[in-house]
């Protein structure tokens, strides 16, 4: 199953995950991490953390250009 395909199955979650920094993720987030290889992006995302700790939901959108860049 492709990426896409596999993260279209995801619609709420059943379970939830923490990372090393407290982070609260889905399994949804678990499976893109997972998959694509990219706990870099939890990371990115948890660096931010400390500036929107007052938000209790957050969604993050990943742009990527027709260059490859982000």
């Amino acid at each position: 199953m492709d990426l896409e395909a596999g993260l279209g199955q995801f619609h709420g979650t059943t379970r939830y995950y923490r990372d090393f920094t407290g982070l609260l993720f889905t399994d949804g987030v678990k499976y893109l991490a997972d998959n694509a290889k990219c706990y870099w992006l939890l990371d990115l995302v948890g660096s931010y953390q400390s500036r929107l700790r007052n938000m209790r939901f957050q969604v993050w959108r990943l742009q990527v250009r027709d260059d490859r860049s982000a």
